[in-house]
């Protein structure tokens, strides 16, 4: 864990710019593209460790909800429901 704390209050841009990359415009514009569709933000804005797991998504894969994100909250729902919940919409 130690070997992560240099990170903790960097953002990418800074992690590359420390590694001497934030020059390759061609690579902080791939950076910045890759952030966007994981993280909904820029190199910039996105701290370091969230933007190291971010820029792995592809690799890890994503995950989905059966029958889509509508299903997940009536099945919600219906357990709320169930166990004498009540649900205002």
């Amino acid at each position: 864990m130690g070997r992560f704390f240099p990170l903790m209050n960097k953002s990418v841009y800074q992690w590359a710019r420390k590694h001497q990359l934030h020059n390759d415009k061609a690579f902080m514009r791939f950076l910045d593209g890759q952030l966007l569709i994981s993280a909904q933000t820029t190199s910039k804005s996105t701290a370091a460790l969230y933007g190291a797991t971010a820029l792995d998504l592809p690799r890890q894969g994503i995950y989905e909800v059966e029958g889509g994100i509508g299903n997940l909250a009536k099945t919600l729902v219906t357990a709320i429901e169930r166990y004498g919940g009540k649900v205002q919409f």
